[in-house]
């Protein structure tokens, strides 16, 4: 239960960041970014709906729960690196989305992109881990969390809309190696 609550709670620190320290402008800012990554959700769904129940299906087998997990977050990977890309070569094209308010965001919805990106990699992993049952300890979970988002804070400030972005990119990275890491923990600790 604290690790669900938790979770929650750390999906919105990044418009709360902003809404605190910095302007109403950049919490308008970061919303509308925000809807472009609402294109990611489609592949959240899918990937819900098609490959989490077939991972939870297969037998306790050390070398095809690894197999697996690589294909997957490595077609993630593949995946966001041309929508990232994408968004790099078409910035202003990305941002019409939104209107013309936002159309000097060129830099931040490229870090938009790669932050949202991230979650969706690190999101998976950690989704990966609970269809097997595989449950870290939320006291563990949450120091090592809350441990670096005060890293992060430090190193990236939290002034502007970039430095909450580059936040949001740190802390998907961080999420996505201790789900990965805790996910092959457990994996070769098996018996097969």
């Amino acid at each position: 239960m604290p690790g669900a609550v938790y979770f929650c709670i750390s999906g919105q620190i990044t418009i709360w960041l902003i809404s605190i320290f910095g302007s109403t402008e950049a919490v308008a800012q970061v919303g509308a970014l925000g809807r472009l990554a609402m294109i990611l959700n489609v592949v959240g769904i899918l990937l819900g709906t098609l490959v989490f129940p077939r991972l939870a299906r297969l037998p306790a087998n050390r070398k095809l729960l690894i197999t697996r997990f690589l294909q997957i977050e490595v077609a993630l990977i593949a995946f966001s690196a041309v929508f990232v890309g994408f968004v790099w070569m078409f910035p202003a094209q990305t941002l019409w989305i939104l209107g013309k308010s936002y159309s000097g965001l060129l830099y931040e919805v490229i870090l938009m992109a790669a932050g949202s990106c991230m979650t969706l990699i690190y999101g998976t992993a950690f989704s990966l881990c609970l269809q097997r049952g595989y449950i870290l300890r939320p006291s563990l979970n949450i120091s090592i969390s809350l441990g670096s988002q005060v890293l992060l804070l430090y190193v990236f400030g939290y002034s502007s809309v970039q430095d909450i972005l580059a936040y949001s990119i740190g802390n998907g990275v961080i999420q996505f190696m201790l789900w990965s890491i805790y996910f092959f923990t457990v994996v070769l600790r098996t018996k097969q």
